[in-house]
């Protein structure tokens, strides 16, 4: 999971807005699908630790859980990965329904938490040894695909330093 996508995207008009962590196994369960449907996001890193994008979780959800999407084309703000996944193939799917493959995840990730374990648990917490700055203003962006260990590397890091990016999927294959 998590390497190949849809060769014809239904693109949101206006950007989805994952807020999420990297060494999260829920969270990869998100990414792998927005691979599948080859759609591109923002993505607001919330390790653990950090302060920047955990206060507007709150503020927008009422709780720091994740991951949380924000989907302003449909005004929906969803948390728990099932309750995502759904969302996006009900509005960004070929046929609007979850393929049953992606429709029950076991309620332990030992997959995807083993992946996590392997990479060192890089994109779990924040780096606070890295001295604080603004985040830039204009959205960082990068090309990959949830399944690439050459992305995993440097969405780790962009998650310990909590710089937030814009993510474009380029699925490996496509079906």
């Amino acid at each position: 999971r998590g390497a190949n996508g849809t060769p014809f995207p239904k693109q949101p008009e206006k950007p989805l807005k994952l807020y999420e962590f990297e060494g999260s196994p829920f969270c990869r369960r998100v990414r792998e699908v927005l691979t599948l449907l080859n759609l591109d996001y923002e993505v607001y890193p919330c390790p653990k630790g950090g302060e920047r994008y955990r206060k507007v979780v709150q503020e927008l959800g009422g709780r720091q859980m994740f991951p949380f999407l924000v989907d302003e084309n449909t005004g929906d703000k969803l948390y728990h990965s099932k309750k995502i996944i759904q969302h996006l193939f009900k509005h960004y799917g070929e046929t609007g329904r979850t393929p049953k493959k992606y429709a029950h995840y076991p309620n332990i990730p030992f997959v995807a938490l083993t992946g996590t374990i392997i990479n060192g648990a890089r994109g779990v917490w924040v780096n606070k040894a890295i001295l604080k700055r603004p985040a830039p203003e204009q959205l960082l962006e990068i090309w990959g695909f949830e399944a690439s260990p050459f992305t995993r590397i440097v969405r780790g890091v962009l998650t310990e330093l909590e710089l937030p990016f814009i993510f474009h999927n380029v699925p490996k294959e496509r079906w």
